[in-house]
């Protein structure tokens, strides 16, 4: 009888501490998503209740729940070997045209491997504008009118400003962002801008891009597409994904330009 109530007490305490760990984990992953990311996936709070819970579970100590790690943080996440990131099914064979003609060309070189272990277990990532989740999908027009797909260009490290002429940090990222991708097209980088058009004008983007000398791809949100897809509230607002398509670090408001150098090479290196 001692026995018994021994055993039924720890069984008790066991399904509350899971209970506790599990609340835990819910309570850490609502106030990421609530803070903007300012609770970073190398949290140790948050890595210690997940190594709790997986301990719990019969699972091994050394195991975290990667892809609810990094989906719990919008806005960095440290993935230097992206073996859970994910690749479009069409995205694994090789291109034969792309959009944009200028994209294209860079096409040619500077592309990573693609792991396909990486790729397949990139389908369980749900799509969501988080860290960590595949990029949505978006087709929209350049200035000269050219449709550019998201998709057609997974395969490649891709860095995305949404920003509109008004818009001062803009004006200021804009020329960073141009110069960085001369610096770094020849390693496989592509650099897309997204105009807030439905809050500006068409005159006025010709001009910014006249005055800034940009030959970085000027992609329309017409319908705000793109800002609904992306939750982008701030401009600017820019993402890095990685060549899987997989969104590896957000960044809302504006960045210096050793911000920006230090995250397109994160992102081209793996480290991101």
């Amino acid at each position: 009888m001692e026995y018994k109530t021994l055993q039924m007490a720890h069984h008790n305490a066991s399904r509350t501490i899971r209970i506790l760990v599990t609340l835990k984990l819910t309570l850490l992953f609502f106030l990421a998503a609530c803070s903007g990311g300012n609770i970073s996936s190398n949290n140790p709070n948050l890595k210690d209740a997940a190594l709790d819970l997986r301990q719990l579970q019969g699972g091994s100590a050394q195991e975290l729940p990667k892809a609810a790690a990094k989906a719990s943080d919008p806005t960095e996440v440290a993935n230097p070997n992206p073996a859970a990131s994910e690749l479009p099914a069409q995205a694994s064979a090789p291109q034969e045209s792309l959009a944009l003609p200028a994209l294209a060309d860079d096409a040619q070189g500077g592309a990573e491997a693609v792991d396909p272990a990486a790729a397949a277990a990139a389908l369980a990532l749900p799509t969501q504008p988080r860290v960590g989740a595949r990029a949505p999908e978006f087709t929209l027009q350049t200035l000269d009118g050219q449709a550019v797909r998201l998709s057609e260009l997974i395969g490649r490290p891709i860095v995305i400003s949404y920003w509109a002429t008004w818009c001062i940090p803009c004006q200021n990222e804009l020329p960073i962002l141009e110069q960085l991708y001369r610096e770094y097209q020849s390693q496989g980088l592509l650099v897309l801008t997204v105009n807030a058009i439905g809050q500006d004008s068409l005159d006025k983007v010709h001009t910014m891009v006249s005055e800034k000398a940009m030959t970085l791809p000027v992609l329309l949100d017409n319908g705000d597409q793109f800002a609904n897809a992306y939750e982008a509230l701030f401009l600017p607002t820019t993402y890095y994904i990685d060549i899987y398509g997989v969104i590896r670090f957000i960044k809302m408001g504006d960045s210096s330009q050793e911000d920006i150098r230090a995250h397109v090479e994160g992102l081209l290196s793996g480290d991101l």
